[in-house]
């Protein structure tokens, strides 16, 4: 994880048949008719149970498994790197590994597994500074050593994990501090052993992060030789305070970047994001320094953003999305002291529930604030999904395009709404179900 960022409607509008009209902290806006737009036309985004990914910091207690679905678990900060499980040439410890992996086994969860974290024995720089330790950051001295852990790792959990990942957050230095080329020396090593070993074991490209020039990266290892090792692609998506709106027109430039490269047929996946977050179960405030409640939200816009996030994220084209963490002090959807949810993570249960197997059919923004994602739900009856987007404080009225049911995903709250019946929307998702 990395804490870094990047950087009234008085007229009506018909739509469909549909009538909106925007009211905005009582100012008045021009509107246009969907003049943002996330979804290819005709392309339809499924959501699927690998989309509602978690971390995870310590599922050997049983006691903090999540208590909300989910459906594929990244082993991040889960103590399971390279240099925790080879902490010695010739000695291994997969203790927490073996019950990690038998843990999600019998949950039905699929497994991330991340490749990295060079042991001190085993790196380039062994001295050179890290987040977690020592010469940890830096590529390793011998390719042959890091052909014998993956090749260690895989062969143990063959059936088992079938996804890996290279590395983490490979644009700060505190985590890579090598070159784009070492990353693909890596990466076509570990393509080669993993294949030898299961041919349909899926390597996921390191991850960069930060909504700003960082993006880059992506290409950098691509054009360097990247695009021939790996399955997928991948990017977290930390904004910092900022409301998810604001990822949507970099990644819109990436997405069409990838596309005019040819690399736009690999898979793209959110392996980490998330918010830094007070909450009133929270009992960490005195251990907050001044820089961290620099990106700090409230609870309650921490759950007015989840939804809008996946939504959109989903809807830009990241097929799953590993949110940081089930059991982070700072970040989680629980309290780590009491082990009580955090209105959060009832957000992340609604939508889990709610969308699994759903179809985003549509995703645009209309006018300056107003978005709107059309839906076909799993029993095939249509939905759409709207929201103010930006800061807290717009609100708006939005008619009802049948007879519904209205989910606000903060709350929980149903509602029931006939045809033509206006309801007062505000930042907070609402999801209109036709009966």
């Amino acid at each position: 994880m990395s804490v870094r960022t990047s950087g009234g409607l008085s007229k009506r509008l018909i739509r469909g048949g549909v009538l909106l009209a925007l009211v905005v902290a009582a100012a008045a806006f021009a509107v246009r008719p969907s003049d943002l737009e996330l979804l290819p036309s005709g392309e339809r985004a499924r959501i699927e149970r690998n989309f509602f990914g978690l971390h995870i910091h310590r599922a050997e207690s049983e006691a903090n498994w999540p208590s909300v679905f989910f459906g594929s678990w990244r082993l991040w900060d889960a103590y399971v790197t390279w240099a925790r499980l080879q902490p010695a040439r010739g000695e291994w410890d997969f203790s927490k590994l073996d019950h990690h992996v038998e843990r999600a086994g019998r949950a039905g969860i699929d497994v991330l597994m991340p490749l990295g974290m060079t042991p001190q024995w085993a790196s380039a720089r062994p001295d050179e500074w890290s987040a977690y330790g020592p010469g940890q950051a830096a590529e390793p001295a011998s390719l042959d050593d890091w052909r014998r852990y993956v090749s260690t790792v895989a062969s143990r959990y063959k059936g088992r994990i079938q996804t890996y990942e290279l590395w983490n957050e490979v644009t700060e230095k505190m985590f890579w501090s090598g070159t784009p080329e070492r990353m693909v020396e890596l990466a076509c090593a570990a393509k080669e052993v993993l294949s030898a070993i299961d041919p349909s074991i899926r390597l996921v490209a390191p991850s960069g992060t930060g909504i700003d020039r960082r993006l880059g990266w992506i290409r950098t290892f691509l054009d360097a030789g990247g695009a021939r090792c790996v399955d997928v692609l991948s990017y977290h998506l930390y904004l910092g305070p900022n409301p998810p709106e604001h990822m949507v027109r970099d990644l819109l430039k990436l997405r069409a970047d990838l596309k005019a490269a040819g690399y736009d047929k690999l898979p793209l996946w959110n392996t980490e994001s998330g918010y830094w977050f007070t909450s009133t179960v929270d009992r960490t405030a005195q251990k907050w320094s001044a820089d961290e409640r620099r990106y700090a939200i409230d609870d309650a816009t921490a759950a007015a953003f989840m939804p809008r996030m996946m939504l959109l994220e989903r809807a830009l084209g990241f097929e799953r999305h590993y949110w940081y963490a089930w059991d982070n002090d700072k970040m989680g959807l629980i309290d780590t002291q009491t082990r009580s949810k955090k209105p959060i993570a009832d957000v992340y249960e609604r939508l889990a529930t709610l969308l699994l197997r759903s179809s985003l059919d549509a995703c645009t923004r209309e006018g300056d604030r107003f978005w709107r994602c059309d839906l076909t739900m799993a029993d095939g009856r249509p939905a759409v999904a709207v929201w103010v987007g930006g800061a807290a404080g717009a609100s708006m009225a939005f008619s009802s395009p049948w007879n519904a049911q209205v989910t606000r995903f903060d709350t929980g709250r149903l509602d029931s709404v006939k045809q033509g019946e206006s309801l007062q929307i505000d930042g907070n998702v609402r999801l209109f179900i036709k009966n």
